[in-house]
């Protein structure tokens, strides 16, 4: 028997032609669309659209996914309309949009378990994409699955073999986390650092953090922890951005550039992280890569305020009480620095306390600055320690005790203050 190539048995040679034809239009599409010239480009939609209708299965799936750039409903059900067709003559990528179509609900009415069947049909035909969905499909129990993160890792593991980036950096987590299989550190990293060479974001910034942390016994060393970060950080990676302006601000491993950190902060305010937007306030505070604004600096502390950042909290009750940038109200320097302390920020608990020691802003509190100045005394905080021995030295708050302010004092004057060692000094 004569062997058959191109076409499967019993399929017309008519069909045959057409699937000819139509791939030759589809490429040539393909080529068109990429033109900066107008009418080339329109030429290449109509070459599409005739490929598309001879039935070429990667055409009709191309048809389909332009369909939904648009955003409008109708067009994303007639681009429904077409990947089912693709899916049908045998396309895997179509079979797997498909899948995310009755998952999201995009021209077609949301049905989880059509969106787990789609990805099941295209990752049994090779789709690695497909299997990573499966996968996270089998570790959420989703469209009607039992849940089984012993499943979504053979999946993964599947994808991974595949090359895919997505498949590796999910094998990295649950290596590193122990889910389905058993942790693994060293293997955790081989995964990221696979999926990273594909400049996978989140793979690269598990990398950067290894190197910062020496996880799983690679260098701990900022220098090489930088180039993972630069790349998620440029993938747009929040976190990514804003640790990679962390090391460029503090020239960690890096040539300090304050502009590049502030635009980095920048990047990573913009997705509303609070850290971001409380050090890019501290940039335009203190004029370091970006033009000294105080008003843009208030505005970015009141933002990390709102997300319940502790020294934003600070920062912003600072220039209340002093009216920087801002109108002077001394209740509201108090509330915030409560709002910061009870935050864990011992700068703001330090303010909060003389607050309530001097009774700016707040109820006069003798007693409760005094506890507030001795549990940072205990931290170490050099001017509680001041504070608190001068409330023992008068009496203030708590029992008059001369001897202990002193012992208080003489801690402070060995860590460098000039207060205290003024304070120790005999009285003429």
């Amino acid at each position: 028997m004569p062997a058959v190539f191109g076409c499967a048995a019993l399929v017309l040679l008519s069909s045959c032609g057409d699937d000819a034809q139509g791939e030759k239009l589809f490429n040539e599409a393909q080529a068109g669309l990429q033109s900066s010239d107008e009418n080339t480009r329109n030429n290449a939609q109509e070459m599409l659209a005739q490929a598309a209708g001879m039935g070429y299965a990667p055409a009709m799936r191309s048809v389909g996914l332009r369909l939904f750039r648009s955003g409008v409903p109708a067009d994303e059900k007639a681009g429904f309309g077409w990947l089912r067709k693709a899916a049908e003559a045998g396309d895997t990528e179509a079979a797997y949009r498909l899948g995310l179509c009755y998952d999201q609900g995009r021209g077609v009415e949301k049905n989880p378990a059509l969106a787990v069947e789609n990805w099941n049909r295209a990752a049994e035909q090779g789709n690695s994409a497909a299997m990573v969905t499966l996968g996270m499909a089998y570790a959420n129990g989703y469209g009607g699955l039992e849940r089984s993160i012993e499943k979504a890792v053979e999946y993964y593991t599947r994808a991974a073999e595949e090359d895919n980036p997505q498949g590796f950096y999910n094998m990295a987590v649950c290596c590193d986390q122990g889910r389905g299989v058993e942790k693994d550190a060293a293997r955790a990293l081989a995964f990221a650092r696979r999926a990273a060479e594909h400049r996978h974001a989140e793979a690269n910034l598990f990398m950067g953090k290894a190197h910062l942390l020496g996880y799983g016994g690679v260098e701990k060393e900022a220098a090489k922890a930088a180039p993972f970060l630069r790349v998620a950080a440029e993938s747009g990676n929040a976190e990514a951005q804003l640790m990679y302006g962390r090391l460029v601000f503090d020239g960690k491993g890096i040539r300090q550039d304050y502009a590049l950190a502030a635009r980095c902060f920048e990047l990573a305010a913009t997705s509303g992280n609070a850290e971001a937007l409380c050090l890019l306030g501290a940039c335009y505070d203190a004029g370091l890569g970006v033009q000294k604004n105080a008003a843009r600096a208030v505005e970015c502390w009141k933002r990390a305020t709102k997300a319940q950042h502790p020294r934003a909290a600070y920062f912003l009750g600072r220039s209340v009480a002093q009216g920087y940038a801002t109108k002077a109200d001394a209740a509201l320097a108090a509330r915030l620095y409560a709002l910061s302390a009870g935050l864990g920020d011992e700068l703001a608990t330090l303010e909060y306390a003389i607050c309530l020691l001097e009774g700016k802003g707040v109820e006069k509190n003798e007693p409760e600055a005094v506890k507030m100045f001795a549990r940072l005394a205990d931290k170490g905080q050099v001017v509680a320690m001041v504070k608190l021995g001068r409330c023992l030295d008068t009496g203030t708050g708590i029992e008059k005790n001369a001897e202990k302010a002193r012992d208080w004092w003489r801690k402070a004057a060995a860590a460098g203050s000039n207060e205290a060692a003024g304070l120790l000094v005999p009285k003429q």
